[in-house]
């Protein structure tokens, strides 16, 4: 919900997942007269939020599922997640993430 209060400008934001549990909701706070830095600052801002949420959310969620059980979309978006780590425990299972994805779906080799 956006909001104008005098030269105050409010953008209240929430991130709603499919269940009724709230991820994340924030403020953003500016003047009008930097309005459109304000927007551009907000937009990257809340765009940043956002996939920080998406992907702490998505890490929970395969963090119960062990390898073997997962699919070849969830094995790619695990190897996605300990990519960008970037260290070498990360990159080790960042392998066998994507080793698992390409047996349990070998179309993904040549995409």
């Amino acid at each position: 919900m956006a909001r104008l209060s005098g030269a105050r400008l409010r953008l209240e934001t929430s991130l709603l997942p499919p269940d009724p549990e709230s991820l994340w909701s924030g403020n953003y706070d500016g003047d009008l007269d930097d309005a459109f830095d304000w927007q551009d600052e907000t937009a990257e801002n809340a765009a940043i939020e956002t996939v920080s949420h998406v992907l702490d959310r998505e890490r929970l969620l395969l963090d119960v599922i062990v390898l073997e059980d997962r699919s070849a979309e969830e094995c790619l978006i695990a190897s996605m997640m300990a990519f960008a780590l970037l260290d070498e425990p990360s990159m080790t299972s960042n392998l066998a993430y994507l080793a698992s994805a390409i047996k349990k779906n070998p179309t993904y080799v040549n995409r």
